[in-house]
């Protein structure tokens, strides 16, 4: 059986972790920070690298066997697909959207979303957060 890749983006383009009463900031990976404060508020926050490590593992146990079922079904598709998701202080994820797909495969498309509703973060005294994650997908 041949084994595809997934490679994953491993950088979030808009990490909103803070409260809903405050706008959003996005940044660009490259300038994406923790920033240490004494702030009670700044506890409730995800930190980046969580996020980071919990994408990797549902990339691998998840995505990688979702891409290679769709594989058999069109052979030899690929690209990338900008997904948004919000996280809830319990850890589930609320609602997913695709942001946008250079797949040319709807189909594929709505399965990572539906897929991503699966996910679990660790539950704590977080603030909701909403994350957009590039996802790209190569044999």
């Amino acid at each position: 059986m041949n084994k595809f890749l997934i490679a994953l983006c491993m950088t979030v383009f808009f990490a909103a972790c803070a409260s809903t009463s405050n706008p959003s900031v996005s940044k660009e990976p490259s300038q994406a920070t923790e920033e240490k404060t004494s702030d009670k508020k700044s506890e409730n926050l995800r930190s980046l690298k969580d996020l980071k490590v919990i994408v990797a593992k549902n990339t691998q146990e998840r995505l990688v066997p979702l891409y290679n079922n769709y594989l058999h079904k069109k052979p030899h598709f690929a690209g990338t697909i900008k997904i948004k998701y919000t996280i809830l202080a319990n850890g589930e994820v609320e609602k997913t959207e695709v942001v946008n797909a250079t797949t040319d495969y709807p189909e594929f498309e709505k399965a990572v979303a539906a897929d991503l509703l699966q996910w679990k973060y660790p539950a704590g005294d977080y603030e909701k957060c909403t994350i957009t994650v590039p996802l790209t997908f190569s044999e």
